[in-house]
C-alpha cells in the first residue's frame, strides 16, 4: 500500500469513528423510550397474559399493569445484549431472547408488533454503540478478517506437524536406501566379473583398495552421506568404496528405525487420545440412558420444550408421538396423585332422593329443546354395535367391559362417538345415574376435572353447569358448557327393557350449550354430548321381590361425542380415549359401589 493509499485509508476510518459518534450522540440511548401493553407468555398453565411493558435506559421491563409501575418491574433485561426475532408465522408474535432468558410478546396488531421491533433494534444499536449498520467501518473489518489466520487450522497444523514432518523424513531415508542398494549391487557384481586367476595382483589390489577405504573413513564427505556415495567408475577394475557404503547404509537404517520409532510413539499417543475420548463419550451416553429410564418421555420443565410453539396448535413443534408422550406422562401422574377411594367421607355422602321427587320437574325455557335431545339419544344409545355392516368396531374388551368407537372427523378434528357397556354388581341403575349427576360428588370420581360450577338450576333433575377440565401439557386447558338431565324412562321412550329387570331404566343426559354467563374466552371451548343409561336387574331367583346388593346388578351403557376444540393430533385424541374411558368406568363404578355399600338399596 502507498504512502498515499495508506492517508486516504486512515482518513476513510477516522470519518467512519466520526459517523458512528454522531450516530450515538444523535440517538443517545437515554433518549429511547416507549412503552405499552402486550400479550406476554408465562406458562403452561396461564399461556398468554396482558402486561405493560416499558422501555428506559436500554432495559426492557414489565409490569402486570400499568398501575403497578410505582411497585417494581416483574422481570428485566438489557436489550444491548437482546437478540429480538419475529415469529415465522404469528405476524403479531416477536420474542426477545437473552441468554436462556426469552420474553414471547404479542401485539394486537402487525403495526403495532413492527413499532415494537424497531424501537427494540434502535435502542439495541445505540446501547451498543455501533450505531446503524451503515456507519460500521466495513474496510478495516474485511481489512482484519482477511489478515488474520485461522486459529483452528493453525491449531490443527500444530498438532500433526511431528507426524508429517517424520513421513517426510521416511520418503528421503527411502530413497538414501534405494541409491545405495544399488551401489552396493554394483560392488557385487564386480567381484563376481573380476579374474580370480591373478591371486597376487588381486592380493595387491586389495590391499591398496583397504587402504583407500582406511582414508576414506576417516574423512567421510557430507556429501557422500546424503547421496549415498559411490566411487563407482566406467572401469570395473577400480574397486569400490565398500566400507564407506557400509557405514553409510549402517547409518541410513539407524535414521529408518529411529524415523520409525517416533512415528509409532505419536501414533500410539494419538490412539490413547482417542481411546480417552471414546470413553467419555461412551460415559456420556451410559448417563444420558441412564437419566431417560428415571425420567418421563417428555420433560416439562425442560427448556427445550419451554415456549409456547409447543403448545397445541397448527404450528406445534411437537411431533404427535411427542404430543401423545407428553400427555401420558401427565396422565400417569394424575393417576398417582389419585386419591384412594378409601379416603372417601361416604358417611357425608348423601343417598339418592325418592324418584317422586325427581320427576315432579316444572317446565323451564330448554324444556322443549331438552326433550328433542333426549329422544333422539335414546335411538343412538341403543344402537347395535355388533350387527353386521355396522360402523362400530371393538377398541378395548376385558371382562363385563366393552369399549367401541365409530371413526368421525369434523373439519379435521376428531369427534369420534365411543360407546361402552359394563356391568355393575350390588348398586342400582337409580344409585349410579344419580352419583353421575350429583355435582357435590364429581370431583371425588372424575379424576380430569378441576373445577365444576352450576350456572343455573332449572328444575330438580336439571341444571346448567359449566366444567373446567385439568391442564394437561402440551394440550390447553378446555371448558364444557352443558345442560344436564336426569330421569327415569316410561314406556313412552321406547327402551328395550332386559330380561328379570327390576325397574324402568333411569338415564342422565349431558348435552352441550352456550349460556351468557359463561364466556367462551378463557379457554378452549370443547363440545360434548353425554349418554348413561343405567338398567337394574336381578341375578338368580329372587322371592317375593326382596331385593338386595347381593340379588341385583346394573347394565350401564355409555356413549359420548366430544370435539375437543382447537387443534390436536388425531393419533393423539384417539390414544388418550382407548385409554381413558375405560379407567374412567371403572373408578366411577368402584366409587358407586363404595359409597353405597353401607346404604340401603335405592330402586
Amino acid at each position: 500500500m502507498s504512502v498515499s493509499n495508506q492517508s486516504d485509508f486512515l482518513t476513510s476510518f477516522s470519518d467512519d469513528d466520526n459517523d458512528i459518534d454522531d450516530a450515538i450522540n444523535a440517538s443517545p440511548v437515554h433518549e429511547i423510550s416507549y412503552e405499552g401493553t402486550l400479550s406476554k407468555w408465562t406458562n403452561y398453565l396461564h399461556g398468554w397474559q396482558s402486561r405493560f411493558l416499558t422501555l428506559q435506559d436500554g432495559t426492557l421491563s414489565y409490569y402486570k399493569s400499568k398501575f403497578d409501575t410505582g411497585y417494581g418491574c416483574r422481570g428485566s433485561v438489557s436489550v444491548a445484549k437482546a437478540s429480538i426475532e419475529v415469529h415465522e408465522f404469528d405476524n403479531c408474535r416477536f420474542d426477545v431472547n437473552v441468554g436462556d432468558c426469552v420474553y414471547y410478546l404479542r401485539a394486537d396488531e402487525p403495526t403495532e408488533k413492527q413499532n415494537w421491533v424497531e424501537i427494540l433494534e434502535s435502542a439495541k444499536q445505540a446501547e451498543s454503540g455501533y450505531g446503524s449498520e451503515p456507519h460500521l467501518p466495513k474496510a478495516v473489518s474485511t481489512l482484519s478478517l482477511s489478515s488474520q489466520p485461522s486459529l483452528r487450522s493453525s491449531s490443527s497444523f500444530q498438532k500433526s506437524a511431528g507426524l508429517r514432518e517424520k513421513l517426510m523424513e521416511m520418503e528421503t531415508f527411502r530413497d538414501i536406501l534405494c541409491r545405495q542398494t544399488d551401489t552396493l549391487q554394483t560392488y557385487f557384481d564386480s567381484c563376481a566379473d573380476g579374474n580370480a586367476g591373478n591371486n597376487s595382483t588381486q592380493k595387491l589390489d586389495l590391499e591398496e583398495e583397504d587402504e583407500d577405504i582406511d582414508d576414506m573413513a576417516a574423512t567421510p564427505t557430507p556429501s557422500s552421506f546424503i547421496r549415498g556415495g559411490s566411487t563407482t567408475t566406467a572401469n570395473p577394475s577400480h574397486a569400490i568404496d565398500f566400507r564407506g557404503e557400509a557405514i553409510t547404509f549402517k547409518a541410513t537404517t539407524a535414521g529408518v528405525i529411529q524415523v520409525l520409532s517416533h512415528c509409532i510413539d505419536l501414533m500410539t499417543k494419538r490412539e490413547e487420545q482417542w481411546k480417552r475420548k471414546l470413553e467419555r463419550e461412551q460415559e456420556k451416553i451410559r448417563k444420558l440412558k441412564e437419566q431417560l429410564k428415571d425420567k418421563p418421555s417428555i420433560d416439562m420443565a425442560d427448556n427445550q420444550f419451554s415456549g409456547p410453539d409447543f403448545m397445541e396448535g397448527p404450528n406445534m413443534k411437537l411431533n404427535e408421538e411427542q404430543f401423545f408422550d407428553a400427555v401420558d406422562t401427565a396422565l400417569d401422574v394424575e393417576d398417582e396423585n389419585d386419591d384412594d377411594l378409601d379416603n372417601i367421607d361416604k358417611e357425608n355422602i348423601p343417598p339418592p332422593k325418592p324418584t317422586s321427587e325427581i320427576m315432579s320437574a316444572p317446565k323451564h325455557k330448554y324444556s322443549k329443546m331438552l326433550e328433542t335431545k333426549v329422544k333422539e339419544n335414546l335411538v343412538l344409545i341403543q344402537e347395535q354395535v355388533e350387527a353386521e355392516n355396522t360402523e362400530w368396531y371393538n377398541v378395548y374388551e376385558d371382562g363385563d367391559l366393552k369399549v367401541y368407537r365409530k371413526d368421525v372427523e369434523i373439519e379435521g378434528l376428531v369427534c369420534d362417538p365411543l360407546k361402552a357397556s359394563h356391568i355393575i354388581h350390588g348398586v342400582s341403575g337409580h344409585e349410579m345415574c344419580h352419583y353421575f349427576f350429583d355435582k357435590d360428588v364429581r370431583l371425588d370420581w372424575e379424576v380430569t376435572v378441576e373445577k365444576v360450577k352450576m350456572i343455573e338450576k332449572l328444575s330438580e333433575n336439571t341444571a346448567i353447569f359449566q366444567q373446567i377440565h385439568k391442564r394437561i401439557w402440551p394440550s390447553a386447558q378446555r371448558d364444557t358448557c352443558f345442560i344436564s338431565h336426569i330421569r327415569q324412562l316410561g314406556k313412552e321412550d321406547n327402551v328395550e327393557r332386559m330380561d328379570k329387570e327390576v325397574e324402568r331404566p333411569w338415564t342422565v343426559q349431558n348435552i352441550s350449550m352456550e349460556h351468557e354467563k359463561v364466556p367462551n374466552d378463557k379457554f378452549v371451548r370443547a363440545v360434548a354430548n353425554v349418554v348413561m343409561l343405567c338398567q337394574t336387574y336381578t341375578i338368580g331367583d329372587v322371592k317375593k321381590k326382596k331385593y338386595t346388593r347381593e340379588n341385583i346388578a346394573c347394565k350401564l351403557t355409555y356413549m359420548a361425542q366430544v370435539n375437543p376444540g382447537g387443534w390436536a393430533p388425531a393419533s393423539a385424541i384417539r390414544q388418550v380415549a382407548k385409554r381413558e374411558y375405560p379407567k374412567f368406568l371403572r373408578k366411577f363404578s368402584s366409587y358407586v359401589q363404595t359409597v353405597t355399600a353401607d346404604k340401603p338399596l335405592m330402586l
